[in-house]
């Protein structure tokens, strides 16, 4: 089997399980991976043992991950104004409550507010 360096495709392959780093559970944004090893392991466990799917069982972790890489592309081509705009939205009221003290999915909405609020202006 090929594969090209990136987002890991296939997280399985025959009874081999790939998880933690090799099925693709490093944190795009951070790099943090413990808690998506963990996660997948668990999954992992339930496929050998009880015989589930495990690309269903961690599909909601590797859409985070895709949205965070998502976050994380856009961060990379952030200006230091940029940069300044977003740690001083943290200040507005209501927006630090909104982030800490809510249900929120802030990784699926971040990236698409991100750009919304820092677009380049035009020239």
């Amino acid at each position: 089997m090929m594969h090209n360096s990136g987002w890991v495709y296939l997280h399985q392959l025959g009874n081999i399980i790939f998880a933690g780093n090799a099925g693709g559970g490093v944190e795009p944004f951070l790099g943090f991976g413990h808690l998506n090893a963990a996660i997948m392991g668990a999954a992992a466990a339930r496929t050998i043992a009880l015989g589930r799917d495990y690309e269903k069982q961690i599909k909601s972790e590797m859409d985070r991950n895709y949205e965070m890489w998502k976050l994380r592309k856009m961060f990379n081509k952030m200006t230091n104004n940029q940069y300044d705009l977003l740690i001083g939205a943290l200040g507005i009221p209501g927006v630090n409550k909104l982030l800490y003290s809510s249900n929120i999915h802030v990784s699926k909405y971040a990236a698409f507010i991100s750009k919304l609020v820092l677009r380049e202006p035009n020239k």
